[in-house]
């Protein structure tokens, strides 16, 4: 992770996505050893992994790759601002996927809860230190 500034679009949307799934499931990352990307980087993986026009709700891979967007912004010492209409429509994708379990259901409105915030924000990544892992913990002790 300590090289994600110096890569090609395809091989740093996978990294961020990589990032985001070791947050989902509590890998700790050390902020020190990161070299991050800069603004365009960051804008160019989004367009490069944008859902297609055909597209009516989120895919796997943006799912992955706006998790490790949001590990990114609680990591970095800088904030992230993503184009309007890039986050817009993100969201609304989001916001029109069917979960098909408790978890996804979690996952969902854990996500969409923090991209309203950016929005809210001009679409700058917040960095937001709310962990999935203990979202679900707190969920199955409620049951």
């Amino acid at each position: 992770m300590r090289y994600l500034s110096t890569l090609t679009p395809e091989y740093l949307s996978g990294a961020i996505q990589l990032l985001g799934c070791a947050a989902l499931i509590g890998v700790c990352v050390d902020k020190t050893q990161m070299g991050w990307p800069n603004i365009d980087q960051i804008r160019e993986v989004i367009r490069w992994t944008a859902p297609r026009n055909e597209m009516n709700t989120i895919g796997h891979i943006q799912i992955q790759l706006w998790l490790g967007l949001r590990e990114m912004a609680r990591l970095r010492p800088d904030r992230i601002t993503v184009q309007t209409e890039s986050g817009d429509y993100l969201l609304a994708l989001w916001k029109n996927s069917t979960p098909y379990t408790d978890k996804q259901k979690l996952l969902n409105v854990w996500m969409i809860d923090w991209l309203e915030q950016c929005a809210e924000s001009q679409w700058t990544l917040i960095p937001d230190h709310t962990s999935f892992s203990g979202l679900t913990s707190l969920s199955q002790s409620s049951q």
